[in-house]
């Protein structure tokens, strides 16, 4: 019985991780271009930044970006909700 659900487990699994991929490879173009091309979140073509990199390297440019970039970008890294709870904990939000 088991050996008949590991397969399914196995491509849900597949299925996910592809999803999630995705949902990065988005947030990663979303991030690189509210950033004006300077802040990617891969460090090679395999190899996601470390959030604690990638925030980093947003905190270099944030000074940059106008208050609309600013919104954006809370709202795509922490999500709608998230990112008014976020913005005001931290020391250069718009």
């Amino acid at each position: 019985m088991v050996s008949r659900r590991k397969p399914k487990v196995t491509e849900k699994m597949n299925e996910e991780t592809q999803e999630l991929d995705g949902s990065l490879q988005t947030i990663g173009g979303d991030v690189y271009d509210l950033t004006n091309g300077k802040v990617s979140i891969m460090l090679d073509p395999e190899t996601y930044k470390s959030p604690y990199k990638i925030l980093q390297e947003i905190s270099n440019v944030w000074d940059e970006l106008t208050d609309v970039q600013h919104a954006k970008l809370a709202e795509e890294l922490f999500g709608k909700n998230r990112a008014d709870n976020v913005c005001p904990h931290t020391q250069k939000c718009a």
